[in-house]
């Protein structure tokens, strides 16, 4: 789960506050009653309402930031920020959304508000008014703590990555790493062998279309530090049937570069040839096709195997983008670096090998025709002994 820095979600949480507070106090002021919120906390405290500027009033606004400093920030960074998906902002906007039906529904009826604020007599303007003001402090929240709570540092600042699709790809495992590259510092490029533009599938139906970045045959590994390969499956059918799509696939293997496939987007690494005798994971519904590929299949939600990283489903996206971006900042590992170095040094063994294994076919060849010719010396002796 994404955790963040604990001073950056402070600090987040002190601003949105702030503006929350601003923004109260502004409907106040033209009109709107029940947004006091420093008096309607304090009257919790003091089993009263005070008059304003009293300090049960500062113990109310006390109370109101370090609600929102402390309490809804961290449990927003720690634990929601994890559990939702979609870009920070909107995350942020959905805690919004839950905060303000916690105070609906519990702190309004401890300030005899009632429920949804019942007991007002602008009780329209007052649920309006307060759920404005939540959605704004939930989007602050979100978009100044959640790339902190998600992936930390900026560390792919300046890296450029490729992601391969074609018509039919699933739409939110392009968009989670997509947005999981980006807050990172990284670049994105949507590459595929559909022009213009590549329409997603979101659950049932067709999705989204979205620009191609990069058309597939003026794409080349070398502009890029890694690759990722999201679902779908006619998405994977049109790229398992496409050779540039499997050549480029497969560049980055040869050059080391770092892979991360997810769901049926795993299966083109079968056409690519790179998948026997490497740990991975898919979608259950390809794990015998991986299988009898060579591949060793586990049910894990995320494996990563030398700069390959591979995940089942859309379901474990959280740990499968967390485990790209780590992968992604390391780059290459040491054992694929040396890995051509080795099938190089392998090929001259074999090539060894099989002069070795000529010159002895030879060797035997040659002791045959001598042994053949000695065979046929003494027939022709025997044949001009029994003429005389």
């Amino acid at each position: 789960m994404g955790r963040a820095n604990v001073t950056r979600a402070m600090l987040a949480g002190f601003f949105a506050t702030a503006v929350m507070t601003i923004m109260m106090y502004g409907a106040t002021l033209a009109g709107i009653s029940g947004m006091d919120v420093a008096a309607m906390l304090g009257s919790v405290l003091a089993k009263q309402m005070p008059q304003a500027l009293t300090p049960i009033w500062w113990m109310g606004m006390v109370w109101h930031f370090i609600n929102g400093t402390l309490v809804f920030a961290l449990i927003y960074a720690y634990l929601i920020y994890g559990l939702l998906l979609g870009r920070p902002w909107l995350r942020g906007l959905l805690w919004g959304c839950v905060l303000w039906l916690l105070s609906q529904t519990m702190v309004m009826p401890m300030m005899g508000m009632g429920s949804f604020s019942a007991n007002s007599p602008q009780r329209t303007l007052v649920l309006m008014a307060s759920f404005v003001a939540y959605l704004v402090y939930g989007a602050i929240l979100g978009a100044i703590a959640g790339p902190q709570a998600v992936h930390g540092r900026k560390r792919l600042k300046g890296k450029k990555f490729a992601i391969l699709i074609a018509d039919g790809f699933d739409q939110i495992e392009l968009l989670e790493p997509m947005h999981a590259i980006e807050l990172t510092g990284g670049i994105v490029d949507i590459v595929s062998p559909s022009p213009g533009k590549v329409k997603g599938w979101s659950g049932a139906d067709w999705g989204k279309e979205f620009a191609v970045n990069v058309p597939l045959e003026r794409a080349s590994a070398s502009d890029y530090e890694g690759l990722v390969l999201p679902g779908g499956v006619m998405n994977v059918d049109k790229l398992r049937g496409n050779p540039s799509a499997l050549r480029f696939i497969r560049s980055f293997f040869e050059t080391c570069r770092p892979v991360a496939a997810i769901s049926h987007g795993v299966v083109t690494l079968i056409d690519a040839g790179f998948v026997s005798g490497r740990r991975l994971t898919s979608s259950e519904s390809v794990g015998l096709d991986l299988k009898n590929a060579g591949a060793q299949w586990v049910d894990e939600a995320v494996v990563v195997d030398n700069c390959l990283v591979t995940s089942r489903r859309a379901e474990d996206l959280r740990v499968f983008t967390r485990k790209m971006v780590e992968e992604f900042a390391a780059g290459r590992s040491d054992e694929q670096q040396r890995q051509p170095a080795k099938e190089e040094e392998a090929n001259k063994v074999e090539v060894l090998k099989s002069e070795q294994d000529q010159k002895q076919e030879e060797r035997s060849q040659k002791a045959e025709s001598v042994k053949l010719d000695e065979t046929e010396q003494k027939d022709e002796a025997k044949k001009e002994e029994v003429l005389k």
